[in-house]
């Protein structure tokens, strides 16, 4: 048998430099896929969405709620956090009433966040792991409609009506 020459031996370590880098790429995009297929989309107009979302766990409750019109989904948002569970009230647009009894239960953590607190330095990061999510496509945010500067009094009802499933844009 022959001895492995230099060259050979660079060819040898470059095809394998390929390969791994293929393989890399095919594991990161079968993560994408998972990730795809692991997001879910729930209509929270649905009277049944919080049978979804208990469906969803296998019956055990979320983990981490976002909840962005607390006034209107906050109960719900309490029968179907899971024991433990932290619900994050980021959107409200008036009252609501809860039974405080529901938090003891399932020593639930009710926190209320507004992301213009957040320290200069937080909103810099934020900002830029957002851009950069958007760019290499790994945020991929859903456009509900696409208006025009001059239709941003449609685009503010629109946005109010909360009908829409996605952004509305606003577009020179």
């Amino acid at each position: 048998m022959a001895q492995p020459t230099y060259q050979n031996l660079l060819d040898e370590n470059r095809q394998l430099r390929q390969e791994n880098q293929r393989l890399r790429e095919q594991n990161r995009q079968l993560h994408l896929r998972v990730d795809a297929l692991e997001a879910q989309v729930l209509d929270h107009n649905d009277p049944t969405h919080g049978q979804s979302l208990r469906q969803l766990s296998a019956g055990r409750g979320m983990d981490v709620i976002l909840e962005m019109l607390a006034n209107i989904n906050l109960a719900t948002d309490l029968e179907v956090v899971a024991q433990g569970g932290t619900i994050v009230v980021i959107g409200n647009r008036g009252s609501i009433e809860i039974n405080p009894r529901m938090l003891m239960a399932k020593e639930v953590s009710l926190l209320g966040m507004v992301v213009l607190n957040a320290p200069p330095a937080d909103l810099a990061s934020i900002h830029a792991a957002l851009y950069a999510g958007l760019e290499n496509k790994t945020l991929r945010p859903v456009i509900a409609a696409e208006l025009t500067l001059s239709d941003a009094a449609k685009a503010h009802r629109l946005v109010m009506e909360a009908r829409h499933l996605g952004k509305i844009v606003l577009v020179p």
